[in-house]
C-alpha cells in the first residue's frame, strides 16, 4: 500500500475549500509489481506452448489444449488483479470541507463531501473488510479497505491530526 500525504504546512486549496490541512492519497501495494508479473506471465505462457508443443509431437494432443486453458485462467485472475490494482482514494481535509473521492476498480469516481466539523472516524474490524469509517451527519463512507490493520491506525492518526487542526473542531 502507498500513502502519499502532504500535511507539512497548510496551504491554499481550490476556490471555496479553505486552507487544505491535510492531502492523502492511498493506493494498493501491489501496483508497482504488475511489470514483472506480466512478464512472468508471458514467459510461463511461452513455456506452456513448448511443453504442449512437445507433448503433441509425442502423441498426447490433449495436454496442449489443458495448457492453454491453464494460461487463459492465468490471464483471467491476473485482469481481475489488475482492475482491483487500479482503486485509489483521494483524502482532502480543509477547513470547511472533509473531501473523499474514490476511484473504484473499474475506473468509476465517486465523491464524498463532509462537515469536518461533525466528522467521526472509527476504524472497521479487520474480520469485515478493514478500513475507516467517516461518518458525518448520519452519513457514512468506507476508507482504506484494502490497508492492514497498521496502516489504518496511521491514517487514522494522520486524519485525527487533521481533524484537530481545523478552527472549531
Amino acid at each position: 500500500m502507498a500513502i502519499l500525504v502532504d500535511y507539512k504546512s497548510p496551504y491554499p486549496g481550490e476556490p471555496g475549500s479553505g486552507i487544505i490541512q491535510l492531502d492523502i492519497r492511498l493506493f494498493p501495494a501491489v501496483t508497482g509489481r504488475f511489470p514483472f508479473v506480466r512478464w512472468g506471465l508471458f514467459l510461463f505462457g511461452v513455456v506452456c506452448l513448448l511443453v504442449g508443443l512437445v507433448f503433441m509431437f509425442l502423441g498426447a494432443q490433449p495436454v496442449l489444449g489443458f495448457m492453454g486453458l491453464e494460461v487463459v485462467l492465468l490471464y483471467a485472475v491476473y485482469k481481475f488483479c489488475e482492475g482491483s490494482a487500479r482503486q485509489s482514494e483521494h483524502v482532502t481535509v480543509s477547513e470547511d470541507h472533509f473531501i473523499l473521492r474514490t476511484i473504484d476498480r473499474h475506473g468509476c469516481l465517486s465523491l464524498a463531501r463532509f462537515d469536518p466539523q461533525w466528522t467521526d472516524l472509527r476504524i472497521v474490524s479487520h474480520d469485515s473488510g478493514g478500513g475507516l469509517i467517516v461518518s458525518s451527519k448520519g452519513r457514512t463512507r468506507r476508507v482504506g479497505g484494502f490497508l492492514d490493520p497498521v496502516e489504518c491506525g496511521k491514517v487514522l492518526d494522520l486524519l485525527h491530526h487533521a481533524l484537530g487542526r481545523v478552527p472549531g473542531v
